[in-house]
């Protein structure tokens, strides 16, 4: 299931209907939540991204109170499966999905409609998109999991690769990520254990904290 808190983090509920007690039929299902691993707000909807297999409907929807909505079809084919996605955004231009498994990138209108599908373009080793964030310029940072180790990537609206090679060797194995009013990125690299902060030309600006070097007491930059 997905939590759901209050900013001060009172627990306010619960997303998901109860998952089958045997068999895989029942978790390819409208409202089951097997093995989430993404999710994503706008207004009052929120978005899951699940399972570890092709399924029709790994990418659930829900009202903020609970009640099960529409999902989103892969490529707007109700009969189409998805490739165990594993990130997800969404603002007031749609929703974006890591269709992960077919290494590629699907965008949707919030009433549910496909709008287009990007490739991240890589063949050896075959592309496998994570988390990701879209930028205001349109540009989607993605964290790609094709490798040894994973890797950050960039790719403008258009579907044209954005270099950032200087970015990417600064957040070795990247797992996660984030954005802020500003849209400066953050990245959680090193195996969970490190935050970077890039700045929104997507130049390396700072380490917020690391584990390793300092501990699980260290303190975290707030500037």
């Amino acid at each position: 299931c997905v939590h759901r808190f209050n900013v001060f983090g009172q627990h306010l509920g619960d997303l998901g209907l109860p998952m089958p007690t045997s068999g895989d039929r029942g978790r390819d299902k409208s409202g089951v939540l097997d093995q989430p691993h993404a999710v994503a707000t706008y207004g009052d909807c929120v978005y899951v991204a699940m399972g570890d297999r092709p399924r029709q409907r790994a990418v659930q929807c829900f009202h903020v109170d609970g009640r099960v909505q529409p999902g989103l079809p892969a490529r707007g084919d109700h009969g189409a499966k998805w490739g165990a996605p594993r990130g997800l955004f969404a603002d007031e231009q749609g929703v974006w999905v890591a269709d992960t498994l077919r290494g590629r990138i699907q965008r949707f209108r919030h009433d549910g409609v496909f709008v287009q599908e990007l490739e991240l373009g890589e063949k050896h080793p075959p592309a496998r998109p994570g988390h990701l964030v879209r930028m205001a310029s349109g540009t989607l940072v993605v964290v790609d999991h094709g490798g040894v180790e994973s890797r950050l990537c960039a790719i403008r609206a258009s579907g044209q690769r954005l270099p950032i090679r200087a970015l990417a060797e600064k957040c070795p194995d990247p797992l996660a990520l984030a954005m802020d009013d500003q849209q400066r990125v953050y990245v959680l690299d090193h195996g969970g254990e490190r935050v970077v902060r890039a700045t929104s030309e997507l130049a390396f600006d700072r380490v917020m904290f690391d584990l390793t070097e300092q501990g699980c007491d260290a303190s975290i930059s707030t500037d």
